[in-house]
């Protein structure tokens, strides 16, 4: 008689086996390619070359955390493969177990490495992200104060209080110690929604009630390039009151953790700030445990063959590039949800909803 409880415990041990190879292989492959681009880096900067090693290791979490998905997509596959190939799918089969008592070991194993990542793996890898930030704004950018991390420029709008229509404001950086905005360009827009003035100012520092300008150009129907050293611009921020807020605002989000998110953004919702990007991360972070799920019984549904079918390897192909659809999918849903467009719950539940009940269906007539 087959013991139930010995096959359980090996069929979640062979995928957790096969999960850590995968994620070595990736995070080594990683470290690789992101060696070679540090090294042109500080080549260019004059910088230690101990560093470039040092942040191509800490690049290596940002960049698992992304593909974590296709990661347990890969290593199931595999795992299923080596079940079909060796004909222990037929054993165990023969036994008494349908597909989805094969599959269910390595779902609940799959949900749990989900909730270890976004509980644990992802706050590590969050603080390896920040310190690799920090290190190339000190060793590569040559920056003296903490520039927050943004993934583009940064966009900020205002009534524009003194002439009426608005203020919209770009910049390529801000410290964190102060509001300073790096290199700006405040454009002015009337109430025509015409564009009648810009200035560009190498910083700008925000005060209570005033945007501060050092070395500014100036163009507008009247001055051309008209260069002055100080500027003053108002604006309604207080700075003391919206500080933490406009950081928060301006970061990364992928540099959030889990735990830090909801009171995130409640403190922005209550400031009347935008919070869609950080509502549809902390979904599709809550979520991403059953998106294991969904990507686990599509590598079933690909990986197993009752014999040794030829067609392994091309089962295993498409299903690698079905998983990558998926990830490309969800991916511009979420963005989607990002410009709010569409609810949190929309962009980050329900595409993963959708990829779980068709791999059911196709699991169920498999068997």
């Amino acid at each position: 008689m087959i013991n139930i409880k010995k096959i359980d415990q090996y069929l979640v041990k062979e995928f957790i086996i096969k999960f850590i190879q995968i994620t070595l292989l990736f995070a080594i492959l990683i470290f690789f390619i992101n060696l070679f681009d540090a090294l042109d880096k500080v080549k260019s900067s004059q910088a230690p070359i101990a560093v470039a090693p040092y942040m191509s290791f800490l690049q290596i979490g940002g960049f698992i955390n992304d593909i974590s998905p296709s990661i347990i997509l890969i290593a199931a596959l595999i795992t299923f493969a080596k079940f079909s190939l060796s004909s222990e799918i037929v054993i165990i089969r023969i036994g008494g177990y349908s597909i989805f008592s094969l599959l269910k070991p390595i779902l609940i194993s799959g949900f749990v490495v989900g909730v270890i990542w976004i509980s644990v793996i992802n706050p590590i890898f969050i603080v390896m992200q920040k310190k690799f930030n920090n290190i190339e704004q000190i060793f590569i950018n040559k920056e003296i104060r903490e520039l927050i991390s943004i993934k583009d420029v940064i966009w900020l709008r205002q009534k524009n209080i003194n002439d009426g229509g608005e203020i919209i404001i770009k910049a390529d950086g801000v410290y964190k110690n102060n509001i300073e905005l790096k290199n700006v360009k405040f454009l002015f827009i009337d109430n025509n929604n015409n564009f009648y003035q810009r200035l560009d100012a190498r910083s700008s520092r925000l005060e209570d009630n005033n945007w501060i300008l050092k070395d500014v150009i100036i163009n507008n129907n009247i001055l051309v390039n008209d260069k002055v050293d100080k500027m003053f611009v108002s604006t309604n921020l207080k700075k003391e009151f919206d500080r933490e807020k406009i950081i928060n605002n301006f970061q990364d989000v992928k540099l959030f953790s889990i735990f830090e998110l909801p009171s995130i953004i409640k403190n922005m919702e209550l400031s009347g700030f935008a919070t869609s990007k950080f509502k549809v991360y902390y979904h599709a972070m809550l979520a991403k445990p059953i998106l294991f799920v969904g990507m686990i019984m599509i590598a079933c549904f690909f990986g197993v063959v009752h014999n040794r079918s030829a067609k392994l390897s091309l089962n295993i192909f498409i299903g690698i590039i079905s998983g990558l659809i998926i990830y490309i999918f969800t991916s511009i849903i979420q963005n989607i949800g990002s410009y709010g467009l569409i609810s949190e719950i929309k962009a980050s539940w329900y595409p993963i909803i959708l990829i779980v009940a068709i791999s059911i269906i196709l699991i169920y007539r498999k068997d």
